[in-house]
């Protein structure tokens, strides 16, 4: 567990972390992970009154055989990066690209993400604008279950395959407030709830949603495709239907 991907998964900000050691930011972001009842909900093998291990980092898939090594995969749910067979991410998550940074990668966060919360329980307002010029931004990602998020800046996405405010998770309420969310790249979505249930999503104040690019959308209420295929495995608001069980959850 490294700093930057404590830092992602906890929304702890630079102010927050500014002037401590690496040891004293990943103990300061693992202090707040664990205020909030830890990460959970990371399996897609989620019901609403089952719990799951409750972790203070980044889940990584341990083995296939449960008895040889993997954690070659990181296991958050519905990652293009898991070793799930649900899968309906097409790029890495935040905390993913975190976790590249601390290992030595070169990588502006904020020229793909604006914000994500990860934990649940989370009350927020965003009043910066963030506007987007690399292919697969995303504005902001709400993971976490329970959260009320209000938007008050507004977010430009240039790139191709990009996502303004991705919600999943199960009963956020999401609020648009005298902002803007609009798309010119290709292949992209402006707003949308790409997975869970009972969630909110609110336009307030002459808020507008606008969607230009080739094969884009401004509003989208739809799980999408699972990359692995159909076949092995789909997932909906109240189904799931998976042709294969697989060993998981685990901490680095």
């Amino acid at each position: 567990v490294g700093p930057k991907v404590m830092q992602v998964l906890s929304g702890a900000t630079d102010e927050e972390l500014q002037g401590k050691t690496e040891e004293e930011k990943i103990e300061y972001c693992q202090n707040i992970i664990k205020d909030a009842g830890g990460l959970k909900n990371y399996s897609s093998y989620y019901e609403d009154e089952e719990e799951y291990p409750t972790v203070l980092g980044l889940p990584i898939h341990p083995t296939d055989d449960g008895k040889s090594p993997d954690l070659s995969h990181t296991e958050l749910r519905n990652s293009y990066m898991s070793h799930q067979q649900y899968r309906n991410w097409t790029t890495f998550m935040e905390a993913e690209l975190a976790a590249l940074i601390d290992i030595g990668y070169n990588i502006n966060l904020s020229d793909y993400f604006g914000k994500s919360y990860y934990l649940n329980n989370i009350t927020d307002t965003l009043t910066g604008d963030y506007n987007f010029t690399k292919d697969y931004a995303v504005g902001v990602h709400v993971y976490g279950d329970n959260s009320t998020i209000t938007q008050t800046g507004n977010i430009t996405l240039n790139g191709d395959g990009s996502f303004g405010a991705k919600i999943e998770g199960i009963n956020n309420n999401y609020i648009l407030d005298g902002s803007n969310i609009e798309v010119f790249g290709n292949n992209s979505i402006a707003l949308g709830a790409s997975y869970g249930k009972n969630h909110e999503i609110t336009l307030e104040n002459n808020s507008t949603v606008k969607s230009t690019g080739k094969n884009s959308v401004a509003v989208s209420f739809d799980f999408g495709k699972n990359v692995l295929s159909e076949n092995v495995a789909q997932e909906g608001s109240y189904i799931t239907n998976e042709k294969k069980q697989m060993m998981m959850y685990q901490l680095i």
